[in-house]
């Protein structure tokens, strides 16, 4: 909304619109060093000091993933719950070759003997999270879908999805079985 201007003035800005809290997203890609001008402003001050509500500086792709998951989720469960369409999800796997099924790669990337595959989702076969990980989240996402139409409420699965992709980053090593349930 103010490309021109530093966090603070910013939240100040959104806070006269009446907004009761306030997330500003980065336009480019930095470290969040500082969420104010970073040379000594003394008329930033005024506005420092008279932010009392909850306000946060967040990363560019987070704010993208955000808007994005907000703004198509909010539309397909509007269109749902109208009876206006009906949204099935479809994710990509693959399996592994019979001849590989005991190989590292395939053991860290499938589950079911290598019947279903993903690739490593941090490209690298040393450390994190493994294909198999994702293989299994798509399975729980899966069981809500399926659990959320069997209860007339589609939407759910939305939520679901949503909450998931943004309060259980991969980075925050919390894509599991404890965050999903």
């Amino acid at each position: 909304i103010f490309p021109d201007c530093f966090f603070a003035l910013k939240v100040w800005n959104v806070r006269q619109a009446n907004a009761s809290a306030v997330l500003v997203a980065d336009d480019i890609e930095e470290a969040l060093i500082t969420m104010d001008n970073p040379e000594e402003d003394s008329s930033s001050a005024k506005y420092i000091e008279n932010i009392t509500f909850p306000s946060s500086l967040i990363e560019k792709t987070f704010g993208e993933t955000l808007t994005l998951m907000i703004d198509f989720k909010g539309a397909a469960q509007i269109l749902e719950k109208g009876g206006y369409t009906q949204f099935t999800p479809h994710y990509i796997t693959w399996y592994c070759p019979q001849a590989f099924t005991l190989s590292r790669q395939c053991k860290s990337q499938c589950i079911n003997r290598g019947r279903y595959c993903a690739p490593d989702p941090e490209q690298g076969f040393s450390s994190g999270y493994e294909g198999k990980d994702v293989v299994i989240e798509t399975l729980r996402q899966l069981c809500v879908f399926k659990v959320a139409n069997e209860t007339n409420r589609p939407w759910v699965w939305w939520d679901y999805v949503a909450d998931f992709q943004i309060r259980r980053p991969m980075k925050e090593k919390k894509y599991n079985k404890e965050c999903a349930d």
